[in-house]
Order: structure tokens, then sequence, then C-alpha cells
């Protein structure tokens, strides 16, 4: 009795490795949405803290102009600060962050003691992709 050569997989094997790879696969793809979610958030987050950071800089160079007499907040909009080059553009291209409604709410709670607050509105094509609104209620109009 002569003995085959078998140098291959039999079809159950084979869909056996493709069952196993299919759930694998669906376990994956959730995880991984989900990292991609949270980077996007934490591209916002950076954009977020950049919007901060220009608005202290536009209040150490124009605040004494800015808070004259009794003036207790004003709204920095994103486009202004960009036209002082004291924050850049968001990172993507294809998000558009640069609209009246992307700002920062400075309010002097003392002389020299500032609270910032932001309020982002990013979109692409006119869909909103991102909005962030930490301004108090009680703030809603400077």
């Amino acid at each position: 009795m002569k003995h085959l050569n078998r140098n291959g997989f039999t079809l159950i094997e084979l869909i056996m490795v493709i069952v196993i790879l299919g759930i694998i696969t669906a376990f994956s793809i959730p995880m991984v949405r989900n990292i991609q979610k949270k980077n996007d958030i934490s591209k916002f987050k950076v954009f977020e803290d950049s919007l901060i950071n220009g608005a202290k800089l536009y209040v150490d160079a124009y605040g004494d102009d800015e808070f004259d007499g009794t003036g207790t907040c004003i709204d920095i909009k994103y486009g202004e600060m960009k036209d002082k080059m004291l924050v850049k553009d968001f990172p993507e291209k294809s998000i558009n962050c640069n609209n009246d409604d992307t700002f920062v709410r400075v309010i002097r709670e003392d002389t020299d003691k500032y609270k910032y607050e932001v309020e982002i509105v990013c979109k692409v094509q006119n869909k909103i992709v991102f909005e962030e609104n930490n301004i108090s209620d009680d703030e809603k109009i400077c």
C-alpha cells in the first residue's frame, strides 16, 4: 500500500483559520474605532489648549485696552488670534474651525486674575464635526 504525500491543508483546516481570523477582526474593529475617536478628541483638546494660550498672549498684549473702565469680559475670536499670529491653524486642513462660533471668553475676576472659557465649533463642508462649549450658563453674553 502506497502512502500519499500530504503537503497541504484540508478544507476544514482552512475554513477554521478563516473563522478564527473573522472572530479576531470582529473584536478588533470596535477597539480600533475607539482609538481613532479618542485621537480625534485629543486633537480638539490640544486645539482648545492652544486657543487658551493664544488668549493669554492676547490679554498680555492688549488686555489694558480691552478691559478699560468697567469691562469684565471679552470674547476673542479664533480668526482674530490667528490674524495676530497668536495661534496656528487647526492641523487638519479639511476641518474648518475658523468661524464666529469659535472663540475664547476671558473673564476678569480681579486686576491680574482671569478665567478662560472656550467655545469651539469645527465643521467639514458645513457639517459640525466637533462642538465644545464650557462657557458658564450665567455668562452667555459678554
